[in-house]
């Protein structure tokens, strides 16, 4: 909170920015249900999947998986990428979160597993799981990565995490869970021997 506020102070806010056409419609036309969709990371995704990447614009600033899905959802919806951004997102969401409570399920129970999905859903960031956004993606390939890590299916594993980074930058931070995981498996591996080797070592005593 401190470094909010103070960055605060320290810069100008941008208010023209905020309440341009940029951030509510598209500029110079009036607006209609569907452009109240096209706003912020919308409006270059969409101008993404339908030209494309061109130099010096400020679509170049978003990442390709996205607006690649929408361009081949746009088959289904008659060429209408909101449409199908729309569609997209929230089909992608409902099969993130079931992938998500599945996975809870299996490690911790049903009970963690409904509590697990309700505070996520309670949480207000949540409410862009239904937006035209990456967020419905990036939590379909995250899920399918903890899911290639339980199921150790490593074909799913590579796919979905050279997708990750493809959807949203942050995506290049699944190393350190891979990571921990591969340590996690090196002590089980290293504590084997020490456990056979107790099991032996009773039994001669026993004998």
């Amino acid at each position: 909170m401190l470094i909010v506020v103070l960055g605060s102070l320290a810069w100008a806010f941008n208010g023209e920015q905020l309440f341009s056409g940029k951030s509510r419609w598209l500029i110079g036309k009036s607006p209609t249900l569907s452009s109240h969709f096209m706003t912020w990371d919308t409006r270059y995704c969409v101008r993404l999947s339908r030209d494309g990447y061109e130099a010096g614009s400020p679509s170049c600033a978003f990442y390709p998986l996205w607006p690649a899905a929408i361009r081949v959802a746009t088959v289904i919806t008659g060429n209408r990428p909101v449409l199908a951004a729309l569609l997209l997102a929230n089909a992608l969401s409902l099969l993130g979160l079931w992938l998500l409570y599945r996975l809870v399920e299996r490690r911790c129970g049903a009970a963690v597993s409904r509590d697990s999905l309700i505070l996520l859903l309670a949480f207000p960031g949540a409410l862009f799981f239904s937006f035209p956004y990456t967020e419905s993606l990036y939590l379909v390939l995250l899920m399918l990565v903890f899911w290639s890590l339980e199921l150790r299916r490593w074909w799913w594993l590579a796919v979905a995490g050279f997708l990750l980074p493809l959807a949203r930058p942050v995506g290049v931070f699944i190393v350190l869970p891979l990571a921990w995981w591969l340590y996690e498996q090196g002590r089980r591996v290293e504590s084997v021997p020490d456990t056979a080797q107790s099991s032996s070592t009773g039994g001669e005593e026993r004998t």
